[in-house]
This record gives C-alpha cells, structure tokens and sequence, in this order.
C-alpha cells in the first residue's frame, strides 16, 4: 500500500518546488503568511541547501536593525531569504527594504 504524506507536508514541499524554481531570478525572496505554516521550515531548508542566513523580521531587535539599514542585510549573496508572520506580513517587509527603492 503506498504511504499518503500528510497535507501539511505535501503542501510545504510544494512552497520548496515553487520557491527553488524561481531562485535563479529572485534577488530576494520573502516568505510571509500567517503563523504556524511551515515558513521557517521552508526558508531554513532553503538557507542549508543554499548556505544562507534567513533574515526573521519577526524578531524584534533584527526588524530594528533591518529598518536602520536595510543595505546592509541586502548586501549578501543572492538569494537573501526574508521570514515574516501575520497578517500584512509583505507590507511590512516592503516598509523595512522601501528606503532602498526611493519611496
């Protein structure tokens, strides 16, 4: 009989695929959505495969040091891998980066 993953995995691996096919044009990729569905998982297995460090701007004193200067967490090796939680989650990683597009 063939083993069924559960849909959680099934639905992260498939966040994996979907990410890992983009890479080569992503300059940054920012996983957020709500909480508790897998987008530390998706971005740490990304960060090993990749040898990347993942910027949580969840964590309070990271997100202070990323809206002080957010140059200096963009310049890295591409892909820069950005984690972000909640609702809103995407603007409020455009709000930390925004000084960098001239808006």
């Amino acid at each position: 009989m063939k083993r069924v993953r559960p849909l959680r995995t099934e639905v992260r691996c498939r966040v994996l695929d979907v990410v890992s096919s983009r890479l080569e044009e992503a300059q940054v990729v920012v996983l957020g959505g709500p909480r508790a569905v897998g987008k530390s998982t998706v971005l740490r297995t990304l960060a090993r495969n990749l040898d990347r460090e993942v910027i949580d701007l969840d964590d309070p004193a990271t997100a202070r040091a990323v809206k002080a200067d957010p140059g200096r967490f963009l310049d890295r090796p591409r892909p820069v891998l950005v984690r972000v939680a909640g609702d809103g989650g995407d603007r409020r990683a455009a709000d930390h980066f925004r000084p960098l597009a001239g808006g």
